[in-house]
């Protein structure tokens, strides 16, 4: 759905910082864990972000994956135990949050994503033995979880949902600010 170009063009038009995505740093573009990480840990590494930066003040952040993504993954490798701790722990964080917290869920037709999957390296699909139609379906399958988290953890007024499809950055970037 275009997280990290959006992300970087918001924040900066924004002069806001950008926080990457933890769980593609610490499990690779794949998403699939490895040496032994799991969502808990991911999880666990954006916390400490979130509490090391709301020691900075004036600091506003655009963040590419927050708790909600973490809790969806979570979701889709069937660890439901820690996928409701993420859930619960998000909504004690959202509610204490200065300032407070957006979600803007990006969102792209099934056209849009198999041909942005259709770009990636074909020997990072190949290497997992997963198609770009596995790849489709279990994005799609995990967005939609994610948006199910969000609706239970946000309010309407922070929580907005932004179709990418078609579209240029600078217009969801415009429709988003």
């Amino acid at each position: 759905s275009g997280k990290t170009t959006i992300g970087r063009t918001l924040a900066r038009r924004l002069r806001w910082t950008f926080d990457h995505e933890i769980g593609e740093e610490v499990m690779g573009r794949s998403g699939i864990p490895h040496c032994g990480v799991t969502d808990w840990d991911v999880f666990q590494q954006e916390l400490k972000r979130d509490q090391d930066q709301s020691v900075v003040p004036h600091c506003n952040r655009i963040i590419e994956t927050w708790h909600v993504g973490n809790a969806a993954w979570a979701h889709s490798r069937g660890d439901i135990d820690p996928m409701n701790k993420m859930i619960e722990i998000s909504r004690s964080v959202v509610g204490r949050a200065v300032p407070e917290v957006v979600c803007v869920h990006l969102m792209c037709g099934h056209d849009e994503r198999h041909r942005r999957c259709s770009a990636l390296d074909p020997s990072q699909a190949m290497s997992q033995s997963r198609s770009i139609d596995q790849i489709l379906t279990q994005t799609e399958r995990i967005g939609t979880k994610a948006k199910e988290i969000a609706n239970d953890i946000f309010d309407e007024h922070h929580l907005w949902s932004v179709d990418t499809t078609g579209k240029l950055v600078e217009e969801v970037v415009d429709q988003i600010q």
